[in-house]
């Protein structure tokens, strides 16, 4: 089995939810308006999404970044996966979480994306039932893992010499480092737990050999400030609606 780039299925897929999140934002951004990003150089820079806000006429914005568990359609998974590193060309690129180029200052996290008549493959945003989003503010998560500590060795030992130590950038960048050493192999995963909440992955059946660093959605609810969950859904009218879950 060969290798594959979901890079042009997810784009497909992304450009489909973008129009019913489209239809959704207008239903909860209502004190300002947001508006998708066409531009290729911003998109590079992590922006899917900008937000604008007027307050007493000073007008302020923020840089979004939609990231979407597509492949997963019609699943409820309890995690998200963050990128630290990728393969590009034979060599090894920092993944979109640490990369200082990204102007991102929130993720939208879409999960939970369920279709109707329970049909398994994304087509038209009228297709889309319903769907869970998760805002989490970049700067606030990082911070987040700065704080989390090393403290469940995976049994092979392989992590060992990090056990104790912060999950600082430095840090998962001489994680993923290791790895990519001693796992750099294709078609296989490797899930390494770092403590009950967080793991790291490895993804060698991928064309580029993702290194991610996984979190249960829970945690981020708990432990990274400002982070809101709402539920978007298709009325029986065809209307896209809201419902903000409790935080």
């Amino acid at each position: 089995m060969s290798r594959v780039s979901s890079y042009n299925f997810d784009l497909q897929q992304e450009q489909i939810l973008g129009r019913f999140l489209d239809k959704a934002y207008q239903a909860i951004y209502s004190q300002g308006s947001i508006g998708r990003v066409t531009n290729i150089d911003q998109q590079n820079q992590g922006i899917d999404l900008i937000y604008f806000k007027e307050n007493n006429g000073l007008i302020t914005n923020h840089n979004i970044d939609e990231k979407a568990q597509l492949t997963y359609l019609n699943k409820s998974l309890p995690t998200f996966a963050f990128e630290l590193s990728y393969l590009l060309h034979g060599k090894t690129r920092k993944g979109w979480l640490f990369d200082a180029n990204k102007l991102t200052e929130y993720y939208f996290l879409v999960t939970s994306i369920f279709l109707k008549n329970k049909i398994e493959k994304l087509v038209n945003e009228s297709d889309i039932e319903n769907c869970l989003i998760t805002k989490v503010n970049r700067n606030n998560l990082i911070l987040m893992l700065d704080n989390c500590l090393v403290n469940n060795p995976d049994s092979e030992k392989l992590l060992k010499e990090f056990e104790g130590e912060k999950l600082t950038e430095a840090t998962l960048e001489k994680i993923s480092e290791k790895l990519r050493l001693h796992i750099n192999r294709e078609n296989i995963t490797v899930k390494i737990k770092l403590n009950p909440n967080i793991k790291i992955v490895y993804s060698g059946w991928l064309a580029e050999q993702p290194i991610n660093i996984v979190i249960y959605l829970d945690y981020l609810k708990e432990h990274v400030k400002n982070t809101a969950q709402n539920r978007f859904f298709t009325n029986s009218n065809g209307e896209v609606s809201c419902v903000r879950l409790k935080q």
